[in-house]
């Protein structure tokens, strides 16, 4: 059974820190997307491991807050703290082209089980500076200032009581920063352990199919076949043999999976890597490929649409590269939130120089060709 995807008031200010100012400042109560922090950097060829989002219920007028943890909050215990501080933090990321993060930071005392420093994130972005960067979060700043009575920011304007209030976020799915990385994750899903019986049941097949291949390789023995022959169908198991071993053995990977979420791509330095491989413990792999293929550099991409298929709804990125899925969804507006995300990460981690890859000269060949 799936979770729900579309929780009640849930606001996420993850690269939407406009839009969740105006929530919040319309409002006397709210629910709001947050991360426990983490270090910026990982390990090795993998980005920092993956921390569950928490979400935090705001008063207007008090300081005190409820968290819980988890995405799925109904099952988990509450936790009751003070904010003592709202900040931004700075910081320049290390690619090919100016560009620096910002994020929101909000500390609680006592600090929440499960969160280092009793420090959480609620809100990021991205810029060319980071003075640009920064900017982007004064209005979150100051809406969450206004809201709790903490900080020296002006209190956010109220805008008109008619004005109509932005979309609800997903629970099911979330997008912050990892490292240098955008991460765009589904907590619904238990990544590579959600396939191990799926290899297993292969591995089983194969092992009797070789089974059935040495009884026949045995029959023409005992019927004095050629050598020739009996090469050839005495390879047929030997490989069979060899492939339900490998199945195996990548269900014993698949099931020490520790990571509670999967990501489906990752946004970074002017490329886009979906279904991304990754750790054990579910850090995305930075390496610029992933399992369907190298990265799809940015100016390659066309747009991103939301395609019918099956019955389902496939968030699509459309592109040089043909068609590439990153997300399935029975919910329309699921879908379409899901269609904005992946363009706003495109958008941020796009080089404002085009990067003109081998692919992209070979389609201009080409239409130059056809009008021609």
């Amino acid at each position: 059974m799936t979770k729900p995807e579309d929780p009640t008031g849930l606001i996420d200010a993850f690269f939407a820190a406009d839009a969740a100012a105006f929530a919040l400042a319309r409002c006397d109560s709210a629910i709001l997307r947050a991360f426990p922090s983490t270090a910026a950097t990982g390990t090795g060829d993998y980005g920092p491991a993956p921390v569950e989002p928490v979400s935090i219920a705001l008063t207007k007028g008090s300081a005190d807050v409820t968290l819980k943890p988890g995405v799925d909050a109904a099952r988990k215990a509450e936790h009751r703290a003070t904010v003592t501080a709202i900040e931004v933090r700075t910081r320049t990321l290390p690619w090919g082209f100016a560009r620096a993060a910002a994020t929101l930071v909000v500390r609680l005392q006592p600090a929440p089980e499960g969160v280092a420093g009793g420090e959480v994130v609620v809100a990021e972005s991205l810029a060319a500076s980071e003075e640009e960067a920064q900017a982007e979060l004064a209005p979150m700043r100051a809406a969450l200032s206004a809201l709790t009575g903490i900080g020296e920011d002006a209190p956010a304007s109220r805008p008109p009581e008619d004005a109509a209030a932005p979309r609800s976020a997903s629970t099911r799915y979330s997008m912050h920063l990892e490292g240098d990385r955008i991460v765009l994750r589904d907590h619904d899903s238990s990544g590579p352990r959600e396939r191990v019986g799926r290899y297993r049941m292969l591995a089983l097949i194969l092992v009797v199919l070789g089974i059935v291949g040495v009884a026949v390789f045995a029959e023409r023995l005992n019927a004095g076949a050629p050598v020739a022959a009996l090469i050839g169908v005495g390879v047929v198991p030997l490989v069979v043999f060899i492939g339900a071993f490998a199945m195996n053995e990548i269900a014993r990977y698949a099931a020490r999976y520790a990571g509670k979420s999967a990501p489906l791509a990752w946004f970074a330095d002017d490329g886009i890597v979906v279904a991304p491989w990754v750790s054990r413990e579910g850090a995305v792999d930075t390496k610029p490929e992933g399992r369907l293929g190298a990265a799809v550099a940015c100016g390659e991409v066309h747009g991103v649409e939301v395609r019918s298929r099956e019955g389902a709804l496939a968030v699509t990125i459309d592109g040089l590269h043909g068609p590439i899925e990153v997300a399935v969804t029975n919910d329309q507006s699921i879908a379409e939130l899901l269609r904005v995300t992946v363009e706003t990460a495109i958008a941020k981690v796009s080089s404002p120089k085009k990067r003109v890859t081998a692919l992209m000269r070979a389609a201009t060949a080409r239409e130059q060709a056809a009008r021609s």
